[in-house]
C-alpha cells in the first residue's frame, strides 16, 4: 500500500501532462504568485498508523528564488473524541515552474497540536519533501505533495510521513498587455 501511495504521488502529475496538450495554449511558465487551495491527505508512519486530514495551503511560487508556504489541517477523526487536532505549517519552497507544471522543494517547521475538553498539548516538528502543481485550466490545478516530518530530539528514524492532492488555483499574470 505504501508503495502504491509512494508510485502515485510521484507519477500521476507527469501521467496528467499529455491530458493538457488538448487544452488549448498555455503561459510559456506558469505565472509567479499566489496557490490557494484545499487537499486531503494522508498521515501515516508505514502500515502502524494512518489518518486524513482536510488541508488548507498557501503557497507563493517565486519569479525567482525562494517562496513562502503556510499550511492549515485539522484531523476529522479528533472530532469524534470531542477534540481538535490540527496541524500548521510555516516554511518555504523552491519551485521550479514550467508551462503548466511546478515542481518544488519545500521544507520548514510545524506544530501538531489537540485540544479537548480536558486540556490540550503538541508537538513540534520539521519537514522536507517535494510537491507538484499541474495546471488543468486557466486558473485552477492539481496539488501533489509528499513529506517526511521530524521530530526534534527524538530517534530519527521516529516521525511520520505526509501524502496530499488536492485543488488549488493558479496564479494570474497581472503584467498588463500591450
Amino acid at each position: 500500500m505504501r508503495q502504491a501511495t509512494f508510485m502515485l504521488a510521484l507519477f500521476l502529475p507527469w501521467t496528467l501532462s499529455g491530458i493538457l496538450e488538448a487544452q488549448g495554449p498555455f503561459a510559456s511558465r506558469m505565472p509567479a504568485g499566489w496557490a490557494v487551495g484545499g487537499s486531503v491527505q494522508r498521515v501515516g508512519w508505514y502500515d502502524e498508523f494512518a489518518t486524513s486530514t482536510l488541508t488548507l495551503r498557501a503557497t507563493k511560487l517565486a519569479e525567482e528564488g525562494v517562496g513562502a508556504d503556510f499550511a492549515f489541517s485539522v484531523f476529522p477523526a479528533g472530532f469524534s473524541d470531542g477534540a481538535l487536532v490540527f496541524l500548521t505549517d510555516v516554511g518555504m519552497v523552491v519551485p521550479a515552474r514550467l508551462s503548466h507544471v511546478t515542481v518544488f522543494a519545500r521544507g520548514g517547521a510545524s506544530v501538531l497540536a489537540a485540544v479537548a475538553q480536558g486540556g490540550g498539548g503538541g508537538a513540534f516538528n520539521v519537514y522536507a519533501g517535494a510537491g507538484t502543481i499541474l495546471q488543468i485550466a486557466p486558473s485552477i490545478g492539481l496539488r501533489f505533495d509528499i513529506e517526511r516530518r521530524f521530530l526534534p530530539g527524538a530517534d530519527p528514524g521516529y516521525g511520520f510521513f505526509v501524502v496530499g492532492m488536492g485543488i488549488t488555483t493558479i496564479p494570474r499574470d497581472r503584467k498588463p498587455e500591450g
